[in-house]
């Protein structure tokens, strides 16, 4: 992937990204090229450059292959050409809302079913004469932990192949990706094992997966291992017991 343009001189003025809130990050002598390599290729991170009206223009190649983009349609691809308009248009005002008031903000949302973390940092080019924001995303379970504490959850959520099950049959999804044997979650739930099999059955055959490891990978990247359905903002399914 072509390295971009620098899009901040953070790197190269440790002591003025000090003073705008940034932290104490120094790196003497390192420049801006090399940090975008480690963070865009190295880090396993999904990296975005966004500008204030949406436009993407500089992205790494995990998140190029993540919404089948093309380095030629870098500049001409928007954040509307990538997600939902719901998704869209919230993603777009944190982002505003970051450049605001020059302060980073961690959120997570579940999309296409599978449940992310991303940060969002204001960033200016180098002639500091636009705003942008610097975006890295990645599944929440391997995200970095983030030292801001717990992260805002954005809504609405895009459920994906989730979206087709019922509350109960997400709750017990979310506790096979516990780890919870169908007796446990039967316990838990006060239902009878044979009720909780036929969840499970009925959860292979909606996601298409023919065991209870799969069942539990496709939980833990959907962020329902600690899933409370009254918290859930979609219509779902009516229970099925």
């Amino acid at each position: 992937m072509e390295v971009p343009p620098p899009v901040n001189n953070h790197v190269a003025h440790p002591q003025a990204n000090h003073a705008a809130g940034y932290g104490p990050y120094n790196a003497p002598g390192v420049d801006v090229a090399s940090c975008w390599l480690a963070l865009a290729e190295d880090s396993g991170l999904c990296v975005y450059v966004f500008d204030l009206d949406g436009r993407l223009l500089h992205a790494s190649g995990s998140a190029l292959d993540a919404h089948d983009i093309l380095p030629e349609d870098l500049g001409h691809t928007s954040l509307h050409d990538i997600l939902p308009s719901p998704l869209s248009n919230e993603r777009l005002e944190l982002f505003r809302n970051v450049a605001r008031s020059n302060r980073p903000a961690t959120y997570e949302s579940v999309t296409r079913g599978v449940r992310y973390r991303a940060t969002v940092r204001p960033a200016t080019t180098p002639e500091r004469d636009r705003t942008l924001v610097l975006v890295t995303t990645a599944p929440a379970a391997l995200h970095p932990a983030e030292r801001a504490g717990v992260p805002r959850e954005l809504s609405p959520n895009d459920m994906g192949p989730l979206r087709q099950l019922t509350r109960r049959e997400l709750e017990v999804l979310g506790m096979i990706g516990l780890g919870l044997s169908t007796a446990a979650i039967a316990k838990r739930l006060n239902r009878s094992v044979k009720t909780v099999e036929g969840h499970r059955v009925s959860l292979g055959s909606k996601l298409s997966v023919s065991n209870r490891v799969e069942l539990a990978r496709i939980a833990i990247r959907a962020g329902l291992c600690e899933f409370d359905p009254r918290n859930h903002d979609e219509p779902l399914p009516p229970d099925g017991d």
